[in-house]
């Protein structure tokens, strides 16, 4: 939620949830568009999690990975 927003937060969020989508503007010029979301991926045992190796791996490429972490 948008703390200390000038606008109805409650009507743009129901404005949202059927469909439109609301631009908002100050002085002039668009600075956000709010649509609604997409579900996130799931499987079957729950949300997705980022594959924190593969960032590793990606970042430093040829380092070993610290002992702690699992492979």
């Amino acid at each position: 939620m948008t703390r200390g927003s000038r606008f109805p937060i409650p009507r743009i969020e129901a404005w949202v949830n059927e469909g439109e989508s609301i631009r908002m503007s100050e002085r002039g010029r668009i600075i956000a568009t709010l649509v609604l979301g997409q579900a996130n991926e799931t499987s079957e045992n729950g949300p997705l999690k980022p594959d924190i190796m593969w960032r590793l791996r990606e970042t430093w490429p040829g380092s070993k990975a610290p002992k702690f972490w699992p492979i």
